[in-house]
């Protein structure tokens, strides 16, 4: 099913196309911690240190910047 048509059910028929939208959110679950992962190497990452060749970043205030940053 394309969008435009999930979007006109949602629009005319709410009640029962948001049981099939949590039912695929519950199906699916598994995709929201897989898109937090990126965040979470790239802190780990600059919390070991980072080495620029004339200076480094290391610490958990720059870290945390650097990470969001991302």
């Amino acid at each position: 099913m394309n969008l435009i048509d999930r979007a006109k059910k949602i629009l005319l028929t709410p009640k029962t196309e948001w049981d099939v939208v949590n039912d695929l959110i519950s199906r699916y679950c598994y995709v929201i911690p897989l898109g937090q992962f990126g965040a979470v190497a790239s802190f780990m990452g600059w919390l070991m240190g980072f080495n620029y060749g004339f200076g480094s970043e290391k610490g958990l205030g720059s870290s945390l910047a650097l990470s969001l940053g991302n």
